[in-house]
């Protein structure tokens, strides 16, 4: 690079102006670094009047030598990304912009691009540049779009507005004021200034003010008190879009005055919200444009009289308004006012408060009365969740309010038979109504009429359902009580309301709730209720466990006779599934008595995995660990601490009881056989006899620690181990089966760990315990899946493998061999 720099010092050739682009081609490579090309273009822009005879071609064409500039900046922005001077990013600009280099649009782009992807960037090239012209007595008319390649900040208007607040000299705010009017008449990048609230900031500096409106002269005659200058009009305009500028130009005193024609207005305000939804893809002030033509200097002047709607003293009443809407109509002002609201709003200039209590309460009941695409025109909040920035504030700051609002409004149309939905649902499930649900839905069920519909159904679910999710238990409850004395409901309003009563009292309410599964009237309203349910944990962690079986079983009845939505039938999975997280005694036999119902059926797996995450969690939050005294006894062979104590000691002394029958020198294998008058084994003895000789033995080793063991131990739903061994309020389960057992394979899922070891006080411990008696007649080894076990370690490896790793913690399993020896 250095022979560059040398041959940017010396006098420039007259040949010709190949040889010139010879010499770039060889000396630039592209490995230079991004230094070094910021290098070569400081010195092109220190004596770019020597180059331009070889850089520009004639005739104004350029040849090859004139793609240099534009390819060195473009990759000195792309690599460099920022942290260069304004100066120097000034000059090299003013060589590439060059006319005669015939830079491509293309190139401009995206030299633009690369400059407006820091947003500082441009903000201090415009402001290095008008200081420059200034000094250099230079005009900076077209600065931006010829130097800068129309590069601008994001939200340029405003920052124009600024700066010419800021300007200590006339000529540069002259200048910001003049792009601050091109913003606001094409709408681009004035960050939603119009030329009213232009004027407005500027009010305060009389020679501004008076500047702007000389510098934005004509357009902005649409706004100041004058006559609206002549245009001629446009070929391109049709009838109809003349008839709205002549409209316009007609109703210009009016519109400035806050007072326009009622029709104008209404009609100009469909097309600001796009209420007929033809063009959603366009920004109100698009279809402003698309319904006058070409003269948009009048938008402005429309904009002032639909946003002095919001201050008219002709609106009408929050209940003249409602009840308009229930009869599907609309009061002339509420379009508009609902327009000026959102237009005051984005442009900064709304303070919701000084509009006074009597619009705020207007404008609230219009929040809830006209769909969420037309209260957000711009459709850029996703509908459904869109809020205006003034009504949040309302929410959070003035719920009581709101409350009376919604209060009010859904009473109107109560009255009337129109659903109230909106405003209800949204006290049901939105998180930002927390506070106004705190207040209203007591007020509405205060004085719900009688809901003989089933939009007025709806509606009361709703309210009870917002009641429920927010206000005092006790508060509701009176209400519901009152409620239900009554005699004169409809079996379907009467279902909701006793609905509500169960799952706020259910001892209260049980009998009648339960009544519910006789009437399919009901029933149907039980299921609408639960579809649109959110029942909220604080108030489902109150519902004792032996209420959820009444309600899941009765809608297991709604099920089967009137359906539930896929929404109802999740809602009861969710109830079942909050029992699972129960560790008490009563969720364990209250899921054990939703499995027993054969209304419950449909939530079969859903109840199955409820009952083994608490049967875990129960065991869970019982298990102790012993003190050290216990521990010490523990580890000396003693007095077992806790249930998994116990298992592992009687375990241990099976084993040894084991080893014992088969190899002991009394031959204790033949306890377990029938024998012949020559003390020959015959045939297996049944199992009750096998259990009673391995439990005498049993008994005398456990005894010596005060251990107990008995046999055919009780557990639940009266079901019998073969024995059970307790020791105070421990107890182990140990299940004995003969190898030719046909259940031999299953019964240590379908019988130990399903009856036995939900026992609290075995903790899911237990014990499976195998008699082998070999390949004999009248007891050969039962089959599992058409293997047959040769040996007892066939047997055992088998059923360990045949647990999961949780199961395996908890059952022990052994095989005593009692087979006659070889």
């Amino acid at each position: 690079m250095g022979e560059v720099q040398a041959y940017l010092r010396a006098p420039k050739p007259t040949d010709q102006a190949g040889e010139y682009a010879d010499f770039w081609t060889r000396h630039v490579p592209k490995e230079s670094t991004p230094r070094q090309l910021a290098e070569l273009l400081d010195g092109i822009a220190a004596r770019f009047e020597d180059y331009r005879p070889f850089m520009v071609g004639d005739g104004g064409s350029y040849s090859d030598l004139g793609q240099l500039p534009i390819e060195l900046l473009t990759r000195v922005l792309q690599e460099m990304r920022g942290g260069i001077a304004a100066e120097r990013l000034y000059g090299w600009l003013g060589v590439v912009s060059e006319p005669g280099l015939g830079v491509s649009e293309g190139d401009k782009l995206r030299v633009r691009f690369e400059l407006e992807w820091n947003q500082d960037v441009p903000k201090e090239l415009i402001a290095y540049g008008v200081e420059t012209c200034l000094r250099t007595g230079e005009d900076c008319m077209g600065l931006v779009d010829r130097r800068f390649f129309g590069a601008r900040p994001f939200e340029y208007g405003r920052w124009c507005l600024e700066m010419a607040l800021d300007a200590e000299d006339g000529k540069a705010a002259s200048f910001y004021l003049r792009e601050l009017v091109d913003c606001i008449d094409d709408g681009s990048r004035a960050g939603r200034l119009t030329v009213e609230a232009a004027r407005a900031a500027l009010a305060a500096d009389d020679s501004l003010l008076q500047r702007f409106d000389e510098v934005g002269s004509p357009s902005v005659s649409r706004v100041v008190p004058s006559e609206q200058a002549e245009r001629p009009e446009s070929p391109t305009d049709t009838d109809d879009q003349k008839a709205w500028q002549a409209r316009i130009v007609a109703e210009a005193p009016a519109l400035r005055a806050g007072v326009g024609p009622r029709q104008l207005l209404r009609q100009a305000a469909e097309v600001y919200l796009d209420v007929r939804r033809e063009a959603a893809r366009k920004t109100p002030r698009e279809r402003l444009g698309d319904l006058i033509g070409d003269r948009i200097d009048l938008i402005d002047l429309l904009m002032v009289g639909i946003e002095g709607t919001t201050t008219r003293d002709d609106l009408p009443s929050c209940d003249h308004t409602v009840r308009l809407f229930n009869e599907n109509l609309v009061e002339w002002s509420v379009l508009p006012f609902i327009a000026g609201l959102h237009s005051l709003e984005q442009s900064g200039r709304l303070a919701i408060g000084d509009l006074g209590e009597a619009r705020i309460r207007l404008a609230v009941t219009v929040v809830y009365m006209l769909p969420r695409e037309v209260i957000d025109p711009d459709n850029a909040s996703g509908g459904d969740v869109y809020r205006p920035e003034w009504f949040r504030d309302l929410l959070r700051e003035n719920p009581e309010l709101v409350a009376d609002v919604i209060y009010r409004s859904a009473s109107r149309k109560l009255e009337t038979g129109v659903q109230p939905a909106v405003e209800l649902r949204e006290l049901a499930v939105a998180d930002d109504h927390r506070g106004v649900a705190a207040i209203a839905p007591m007020l509405v069920l205060e004085s719900f009429p009688a809901a003989e519909t089933d939009s007025a159904l709806a509606a009361l679910c709703w309210s009870l359902h917002a009641a429920l999710r927010n206000c005092e238990w006790s508060e509701v409850g009176r209400v519901v009580g009152e409620r239900l004395e009554t005699s004169d409901q409809a079996r379907e309003e009467r279902a909701c309301w006793l609905t509500a009563g169960y799952l706020l009292d259910p001892e209260r309410y049980r009998e009648a709730f339960q009544d519910l599964a006789s009437d399919d009237g009901g029933l149907k309203w039980l299921a609408r209720f639960v579809a649109i349910a959110h029942f909220p944990k604080d108030f489902i962690r109150r519902f004792a466990a032996h209420e959820f079986e009444p309600f899941v079983v009765t809608l297991g009845v709604a099920l089967r006779r009137v359906g539930l939505s896929e929404k109802a039938f999740w809602s009861t999975s969710h109830l079942i599934e909050t029992l699972g997280d129960d560790p008490s005694v009563a969720a364990t036999e209250a899921l054990e008595a939703l499995s027993r119902s054969s209304d419950a059926k449909p939530w079969s797996p859903t109840i199955a995995e409820a009952r083994e995450d608490q049967a875990r969690k129960r065991r869970e939050r019982e298990f102790r660990y012993g003190d050290i005294l216990q521990v010490v006894r523990t580890l000396k062979n003693g007095a077992p601490a806790n249930a998994g104590d116990l298992a592992a000691l009687v375990f241990d002394e099976l084993k040894d009881l084991a080893i014992k029958v088969r190899d002991g020198s009394t031959s204790d294998w033949r306890q377990h056989w029938n024998v012949d008058h020559h003390n020959r084994p015959t045939d297996p003895k049944p199992e009750d006899a096998c259990r009673d000789a391995l439990l005498s033995d049993l008994q005398e080793r456990l005894g010596r620690k005060e251990i107990d063991a008995q046999p055919e131990g009780v557990y639940a739903e009266d079901k019998r181990s073969d024995i059970r061994v307790s020791f105070g309020r421990l107890n182990v389960p140990v299940e004995i089966k003969r190898s030719c057992h046909p259940d031999l394979w299953t019964a240590v899922r379908s019988q130990l760990i399903a009856k036995y070891t939900r026992d609290p006080g075995a903790k899911g411990y237990g014990i499976y315990l195998v008699l082998w008696f070999g390949d004999t007649e009248n007891c050969r080894p039962t089959e599992c899946s058409g293997w047959t076990p040769r040996t007892a370690e066939d047997v055992r490896l088998r059923l360990e493998g045949s647990l999961d790793d949780r199961e395996r913690s908890l059952i022990s399993v052994w095989v005593v061999d009692v087979s006659r020896p070889e």
